[in-house]
């Protein structure tokens, strides 16, 4: 072997093999080996991943699952906790604060404002059946007439809303009490024996399966519905009226002049829309047993102590057109001052009923209305008949009443708001509504009233806010709100 050899390399020609050089003889060939460069590499062998077990995935599942449903109740038990903290499932107070049906009419004062125990007892039907409401059933039940007193009469008659002056010693103001054949087969309210004067009287009651005397208290809180002279005719067309036809009837003055109805020997009712020119007491003098303008000059007028119209009376519509007019001094009751009776429970009167109105508004197309006290018979209209009267707004519904006499010519050209529109039952007259807006002298177009019916217990309420003028230290106080 050369010097010069390299003994690392070994090349292969044929079926020689020489160290160092090739064969002459024999040409060069396709090397058997031939180095090449990969482009992309192979990849390292991969691991197989470990799989964690099949019960642990599960078991987080699980968990998960359980987390996520016990977040979804407390926000559906946060979200129901709020819905039944706005909701009463009894009855709420005037102030928001919820009772149980239990807790009203029990002889305990429980809303703030007492509420629940303000209208506890009602008179019904236009025999004047004495009601008292029981929460044990929710319902109101005639009173047993045993062991029922004259005393017990007049404080129902305070309950109710009704002044008891006194002053006052003529029979118009006497609660009067009676009986009347009643069966009620859910019970009756009965006194019980033996039971302290100073008691509050709701808690003199029991609840009776049977009641011996068969008879239920009928209680009248004054002589209300009366009049000596008759109306001076039976025709449509109006004509002034007849001293004492009307006796309940009061002529309102102050910078403008309205009419009013008189519903006890303190209460005028009229309407908000009358009093909202004037707001202030001082500035009404009130008039009754008058037929005609002029005689105010002869007389001083009735002071206005306190002036409460319906705080959701809304001017624009003409809705909850009502309010009420407390005199410093009661009335002095006589053949031709006499209340009316609000309309009781359990009256309702229907379309083309006979009803009578009365007011100061002028008959024909002038200014300064009538001098006299002007009487027209009129008829309640179905609820339609109103609905789309100008500036009525609604006078069809629930709170108001429609009436006129479709046909008739003569008219009031200007309104004279508050004046009573009545009718008889039982030889009662009955108050069902104080008018609240006409049309002009239009023919044939009827007038729409408040109805009195709808703001019964509103008006209770007012009553029973000022029971007699010695519990008032604040004379003269202003009480009206609007919308």
């Amino acid at each position: 072997m050369s010097a010069n050899s390299d003994p690392g390399v070994v090349c292969v020609y044929g079926d020689s093999e020489e160290m160092g050089r090739p064969s002459p003889d024999n040409p060069p060939v396709e090397p058997q080996y031939v180095h090449k460069v990969a482009l992309h590499p192979p990849s390292p062998p991969q691991t197989p991943a470990t799989l964690p077990p099949k019960g642990r995935n599960c078991r987080r599942l699980a968990v998960t699952a359980a987390v996520s449903a016990l977040l979804l109740l407390l926000v559906a038990g946060i979200l129901l906790g709020y819905h039944l903290s706005s909701v009463c499932f009894g009855v709420r107070c005037e102030d928001d604060v919820c009772l149980l049906h239990s807790q009203w009419c029990d002889g305990v004062a429980d809303c703030p404002g007492g509420e629940d125990e303000a209208t506890c007892f009602r008179v019904f039907g236009s025999g004047f059946l004495l009601q008292i409401y029981r929460s044990e059933d929710r319902s109101w039940k005639p009173v047993c007439s045993e062991g029922w007193t004259t005393n017990l009469g007049q404080t129902a008659c305070q309950r109710i809303g009704y002044s008891l002056d006194r002053s006052i010693t003529n029979r118009y103001t006497s609660a009067r009490s009676g009986q009347m054949k009643i069966n009620a087969s859910n019970g009756f309210p009965q006194v019980k024996t033996g039971s302290s004067p100073d008691t509050n009287i709701l808690k003199l009651f029991i609840n009776s399966n049977n009641c011996s005397s068969g008879s239920g208290v009928t209680l009248r809180c004054v002589d209300c519905g009366t009049r000596v002279t008759s109306a001076s005719s039976r025709t449509a067309k109006e004509q002034p009226a007849i001293l004492g036809a009307w006796p309940w009837h009061a002529l309102l003055t102050s910078s403008v002049t309205c009419s009013g109805t008189i519903i006890s020997p303190y209460w005028i009712v009229t309407a908000a829309s009358c009093v909202q020119t004037d707001s202030s007491p001082q500035a009404w003098k009130v008039f009754a047993g008058v037929v005609n303008t002029w005689t105010t000059a002869f007389h001083d007028g009735f002071q206005v102590s306190h002036i409460l119209a319906h705080e959701a009376f809304q001017a624009n519509t003409g809705r909850n057109n009502i309010a009420l007019m407390r005199l410093t001094k009661p009335l002095v009751m006589t053949s031709n001052i006499r209340p009316v009776c609000l309309t009781n429970v359990g009256l309702d009167f229907k379309a083309s009923r006979r009803c009578w109105t009365t007011g100061f508004g002028s008959t024909e197309l002038k200014h300064g209305g009538s001098e006299f006290l002007m009487e027209a018979e009129v008829t309640l209209l179905d609820p339609a008949a109103c609905r789309d009267l100008p500036g009525s707004d609604g006078a069809s519904a629930r709170d108001g009443v429609c009436a006129g006499t479709p046909g008739a010519v003569e008219k009031p050209c200007e309104v004279d708001l508050g004046g009573p529109l009545v009718t008889e039952e039982d030889s009662v007259w009955w108050l069902i509504g104080d008018r609240s807006w006409a049309y002009g002298c239009v023919s044939g177009i009827p007038a729409a009233y408040g109805n009195v019916t709808f703001y019964l217990q509103w008006l209770y309420e007012q009553m029973q806010k000022y029971p007699d003028e010695e519990q008032h230290k604040d004379e003269g106080q202003y009480v009206f709100e609007f919308e």
